[in-house]
């Protein structure tokens, strides 16, 4: 992938850029509108988000795969369409966007949006497919994509080669391309995003000088956010996007 196109994703003014957790989730309900209006309003550089799919195609912002029916039962997302998604979710007072209207409002806000790809869906190469469509038509600028399935990250970057996409690598969750130095090139993939308690000098500094996006989740400490800043990454994801940024900016 050509530099310039990473290079909006690279830190900049001496800081890593920061991402609101899917929003600012320590201040709003997460994964909503309100809360990628909030992460922003606090300073953030952009925002990070989950898609899944539910049983009538509809790509939805949700993290999880499970949401709660009426009378406590849990049902799996792709199992219900999306008006009775939305239903269920209207009943807690907060509707779950679209990805459709979530990439809307970063064209219109002209942030970053970190689209991370679910890889317990049961049809993972349609999810990349109608994610791919979903972000060609609202534009890819500012589009960052990561997931943890190998498949989904090499399936984006087959059919987004100018979108930067990244492998998310955390503890106990490893896989053969986290200790092969440059082996997230195998995916077509631009760089990696591991858990924060993953990143020390060592780890970092090979992938550093292979130039690899390096960005980090989920960082809520003020300490920690300092310390990985230090280490040279180039992204902090964060549910606390104000307090975060605050020590990033504090003078040394």
């Amino acid at each position: 992938m050509s530099p310039a196109l990473l290079e909006p994703f690279r830190r900049t003014a001496g800081r890593p850029l920061v991402y609101g957790h899917r929003g600012a989730r320590a201040r709003a309900p997460e994964n909503t509108i309100e809360a990628f209006d909030l992460a922003i309003a606090e300073g953030a550089d952009g925002i990070e988000l989950d898609v899944r799919m539910t049983a009538d195609g509809e790509l939805v912002v949700l993290h999880d795969r499970h949401i709660q029916l009426e009378g406590g039962k849990a049902v799996e997302v792709e199992r219900l369409t999306f008006g009775q998604l939305d239903l269920a979710a209207k009943r807690t007072g907060h509707a779950i966007p679209t990805l459709n209207e979530v990439l809307a409002w970063q064209r219109q806000r002209g942030c970053l949006a970190n689209v991370e790809l679910k890889g317990d869906v049961p049809q993972r190469s349609w999810l990349a497919r109608q994610s791919a469509e979903s972000i060609l038509r609202h534009g890819t600028e500012g589009i960052l994509i990561s997931g943890f399935h190998p498949m989904l990250v090499r399936e984006m970057a087959r059919r987004l080669p100018t979108v930067p996409a990244a492998l998310l690598l955390e503890p106990g969750n490893l896989n053969r391309f986290e200790h092969a130095i440059g082996g997230y090139r195998l995916l077509g993939a631009c760089g990696v995003h591991p858990q924060h308690t993953l990143l020390t000098p060592a780890y970092l500094r090979p992938l550093r000088e292979a130039g690899a996006l390096v960005n980090t989740w989920t960082v809520n400490d003020e300490a920690d956010a300092t310390r990985l800043a230090s280490l040279g990454v180039d992204g902090i994801v964060t549910d606390r996007p104000l307090e975060v940024l605050a020590a990033l900016e504090r003078p040394v």
